[in-house]
Order: structure tokens, then sequence, then C-alpha cells
């Protein structure tokens, strides 16, 4: 294919348009579903990541919580078991004690404080003789160089073990003092004094960080003071005085949530120690979580330009094929003539059923065009004949209103004859003249009272009417002529046949999103095998023919106009009576909007 017609290919605005709905189609069968599937491994992929960090930041806080529980428990474990030894309860409740049992003693609190890496001393302090006994002094308590322990020891009223974080010395180092207080009898003897070297627990809880947080902290809930962090500087300090913008925390087991620390995204997590009313709370950096997340996002916005960029190229190619073929059959189409040589161009290949079609389709046009000028014909004469059809009506009106006045001038006032020719008049304009078949319920219903004027005055002492007429449905709209022969069906064959004084009500009313017009009679009645054969022909077929050809006529109509749901029902008992009901929508056209 040469330069030249591949450039007219693509200026022509057909081949546009077939690009165009290529490129949608592959766009929404091929693009589309590939982005959704990139965007649903990404969130996956996301949270999986997600997941995996929350799983390894609770494992490893858990784990830190855990052991430093550990070290709670054998502390006091330690304390409990040096306080049934012999020696330490000779120490603490009398005034007597061995130099041998000194050296004892000290060497077992040196054993101790050597086993546990993080024990920096054991004191055992004794009301009795106000003396303390350590692995590095024995001796009065007051002389001893640690003096920050004793008013806390002093406060203690209670038999429980409590822990005290503090300074020796009022300096470094730092101490977690685990106090186990020694009572007899309810009387406060002394206390064993475990001071654990904070210092010294780093190397146990960094053990188990690994490196995983960006920082953690160990902290009291009651004051929220920190006791255990990194940097030293900040020991015995507010935890929410270094973070302003953290929310506090509420006691539950373990909490996590986002937090934003100058500028920087950080997973916070809390976990309490089961055995201390402590947390450890750690930090952990998200940013490479949110940089795996850019790479990921970048990798799929360039798949989805590369897959836009590959439709395109796949669309063009797919039109300019689509496209040539098409274009052999337009130009048969604009220059029939050369229909030879597009046949000879498409023996090969499918376009040639379309041309054939195509040509068979010309073959026809000009029978076509025959048929159709003498339907205009036959349209023209049927016009003709509405037209003056149309004259009948007035024709009619016209002729009464004369037999009208005439009656009147000969008697000198209205009388039987001239009400009786006002009433057909009217009867007449409604019925013959009418332009519309949809006419409002209360024209139908002036209508319907018009017919029943002429039948009082052909019938009299035959029957009379009862009316039941809900005025809020008047605006509603009915076809023309709903009530007419249902009426004339009560009198000729309900009450005129029984020869006395018979009742026709007229009821109409609303039934949920329906209205329904009831005519029911007290006359003579139809048999049941009748009715049964009438209702079944009125649901099931469209029939005229037969009895009863008013109230089939309204049926029919109603089902044309409104649907098979709707339609007329008799129900009818011998020498009992007859009701009729017809059942249409709340029907109103407004001009503007159509039906409402």
């Amino acid at each position: 294919m040469t330069k030249q017609s591949i450039w007219s290919i693509i200026s022509n605005y057909r081949f546009k348009s077939i690009f165009i709905r290529n490129f949608f189609l592959i766009l929404l069968l091929i693009v589309t579903p590939l982005i959704i599937i990139n965007y649903i491994v990404y969130y996956k992929l996301s949270d999986m990541s997600k997941q995996d960090i929350y799983s390894q930041n609770y494992s490893s806080i858990n784990r830190i919580g855990h052991n430093m529980d550990t070290i709670y428990k054998d502390t006091k474990r330690l304390a409990t078991q040096l306080s049934l030894q012999d020696d330490v309860e000779l120490f603490m409740l009398t005034n007597y004690f061995s130099e041998k049992g000194t050296e004892e003693t000290r060497n077992q609190l040196n054993m101790y404080s050597n086993t546990f890496q993080y024990i920096d001393s054991i004191y055992l302090y004794s009301e009795l003789k106000q003396s303390v006994l350590t692995n590095r002094y024995v001796g009065s308590a007051s002389l001893l160089k640690d003096q920050t322990w004793y008013e806390y020891y002093e406060n203690i009223n209670e038999n429980k073990t409590f822990v005290q974080p503090r300074e020796y010395k009022d300096w470094y180092p730092y101490f977690l003092s685990v106090y186990y207080p020694i009572y007899i009898d309810n009387n406060k003897m002394g206390a064993i004094i475990i001071n654990l070297n904070i210092r010294d627990l780093r190397t146990v809880i960094e053990s188990n960080n690994g490196g995983f947080f960006e920082d953690l902290y160990i902290v009291d809930n009651s004051d929220n003071s920190i006791l255990y962090n990194a940097d030293m500087s900040h020991y015995q300090k507010n935890i929410f005085s270094l973070f302003e913008d953290v929310p506090s925390y509420s006691k539950e087991e373990f909490t996590s949530q986002s937090v934003n620390i100058h500028g920087d995204e950080y997973l916070m997590s809390r976990n309490n120690i089961e055995d201390l009313d402590w947390s450890v709370i750690s930090l952990l950096s998200l940013k490479h979580f949110e940089e795996t997340n850019e790479s990921i996002r970048t990798f799929i916005y360039l798949s989805i330009i590369g897959s836009l960029f590959i439709a395109v190229i796949i669309s063009f190619f797919i039109s300019i094929r689509t496209y040539k073929p098409v274009g052999d059959v337009i130009t048969f189409l604009k220059e029939p003539e050369k229909s030879i040589d597009l046949k000879e161009k498409v023996v090969k290949n499918e376009l040639l059923y379309i041309y054939n079609q195509i040509k068979k389709s010309y073959k026809s046009k000009a029978s076509l065009e025959k048929e159709l000028d003498e339907r205009l014909q036959l349209l023209n004469k049927a016009q003709m004949v509405a037209l003056q059809a149309q004259i009948s009506p007035h024709f009619l009106s016209n002729t009464l209103e004369t037999m009208k006045w005439n009656a009147m001038r000969l008697t000198g006032g209205e009388n039987e004859v001239s009400k009786m020719t006002v009433s057909l008049a009217r009867l007449l304009r409604f019925t013959l003249g009418a332009e519309k078949s949809i006419i409002s319920i209360d024209e139908e219903i002036e209508l319907d009272k018009k017919y029943i004027e002429l039948m009082e005055f052909r019938f009299r002492n035959v029957f009379q009417t009862e009316w039941d007429v809900d005025d809020s449905l008047l605006e509603y709209e009915t076809i023309q002529l709903t009530l007419q022969p249902i009426i004339e069906n009560a009198i000729f064959h309900g009450i005129k046949p029984q020869k006395e004084l018979g009742t026709i009500s007229v009821q109409v009313k609303e039934e949920k999103s329906d209205i329904l017009f009831i005519v029911a009679d007290n006359g003579q009645g139809i048999d049941q095998e009748t009715v049964r054969t009438l209702n079944r022909q009125m649901q099931e077929e469209y029939n005229l023919e037969g009895k009863y050809v008013g109230v089939r006529n309204v049926n029919q109509r109603i089902k044309l106009i409104f649907g098979d749901k709707y339609g007329v029902y008799v129900w009818s008992e011998q020498n009992i009576g007859t009701k009729v009901t017809a059942r249409i929508p709340k029907y109103k056209f407004n001009n503007d909007q159509g039906l409402v």
C-alpha cells in the first residue's frame, strides 16, 4: 500500500470512526481489564505488605514485652528465694549476725549479680538493725552512699512487690529497683531491694528489636513517664512531651496506628506488659513501605501508558485492514456504474455477498417506488373520505338544532321534543364530532347523563339511575364511551325485559393505582355459562361478534390503549342482577410532558 493511499484512508472520516470504535473496543475488552487487574494486584500487594509489617511489628513488640515480664518475674522469684534463706532471715529479724554469715551472704549476692548481667546490686535492709547488707557494703543504712531508695521504702505499706525507677545518688546510673518487703505479723521488718541497671537491660531489649524499630520506649502507664529509651536523656520524661501530635492510648492489650511526626509517617504501637503497669511503645518508620508502594504505582502508570500506546497501534492496523474493503463498497454505493470493477475485486473475499445484496436492492428499488406511489394514491383517497365523513356530524347537529327551534316555535316554548333534540345533539357532538378518543372522566360522565336523559324520555317509569362518583377522579382520563355501551346493555338486556321498575347504579371509584367504572342493575341477569364464556373471550381474544357487542367493544378499546392488564369483567346471577366492572389505570395526559 502506497503512502498516498494510506494517507487517503487516514484522512477519510469513515476510517476515523472505525479507528475510534476499534480503539474503544480494545480499550474496553483488553486495556481496561488489565488496568483493573493491575490495581487489584497493587492493592493486594500493598495490603499484604502492610499486614506483614503489622505482623512483624506485633511479634517484635510482644517479644520485648514478654522478656521484660520474664525479667520482672525472675527478679521477684529471686527476692522470694533470698527471703527464705536462713542467713537472710537471721540478718533481717535478729540483732545478731556473724561475720561468716555476712561473708556467705555477700558471696551469694555477688553470684546473683554476676549471673544476671542486668542486676547491678542487691540490698538487704533490716529495720531492726537499721543496717544494710549488699554485695559491696555492710553497715548502717544511713552511711550507704545510695540513699534515693530509702524514701520510697518508707512509703511502702502493703505486703507486695513494688518497682521504682530511680537514679543512683541523683545521677547516673539509672535503676529500676524491685522492692520485696518483709512482713512479720503485719509489721514491716525490712525489704530486699534488687536494682536493675537500665543500661544493662538495653542489651536484652535491643536483642529482640533486631533493628526493626526506629525507636523504642518502655513507659509507666500511671504517669506516662519513660522508663527506658536508647537515649537516656529521655529517662523519666513524659512520652507525650516528645510527641505532641500523638493521641493518648487506652489500656487495651495492643494498639497500633499511623502517626505523623515531623512530616514523616510512622507506625506507633503499644503493648501492655502483663504483670506490670507498663507499656512497650515502638515507632516504626513507614518510609520504606511508602517507597515500595510508590515504585509499584509508577510501574502501574507506565504499564497503563504502554497499554494505551499499544492499543492505538493495534487499532490503527486493524482499522486500515477493515476499512480498505469497506471503502470499496462505499465507492460502489457512490458510483454504481463501477460495479463490474468492484465485483472483480471482491470475488475472492467475503464482501461478494454484500455486493450481491446491494445489487438486488438496486433492482428492487424501482418496484418499491412504484408500490409507494400506489399507496400514496390510496392514502389520498382515504383522506378525502375522512374529510367527507367530517361533514356528517356537523350536518346532523345543525339539523337537530333546527328541529329543536321548530318544535319550540310550534308549541310556544320548551317541550319534551325540544329537550330530547338538545340531548341528542349534544350526544352526537361528543361521539361523532370528537377529535380525540381519550376524554376526561368528567366529560364521560356528562355524555352518559345525556344518554340516560334520552332513555328516560323513551322509557318512562322503566328504570331509575343512582350515581356515586369520586370527584377527585374527574380530572383523570378514559376512553370515550366507556360507560354508555354498558349502561345501554343494562337497560335493554337487564331492566327492560323484566317489565317492572329497575335500578341502575353507576359508580366511579379508586382502587390503588387503578380506576374502576362499575355499572350494576337489578334486572333479569345472565346465566352462568354465558357469563363464563363472555369473560373468557374478553380475556383471551379480540372478538366483536355475537351478543353483548357494546361490552366487548369497551373491553377491546381499553386493552388496545392501556394494555392487557386492564379491561372489562362481568358478574351476573339470574333474577338478581348484573354488575359490569371496567378497570383502567390512573391516566392523565399532559400536553407538555405526555402521560403522567
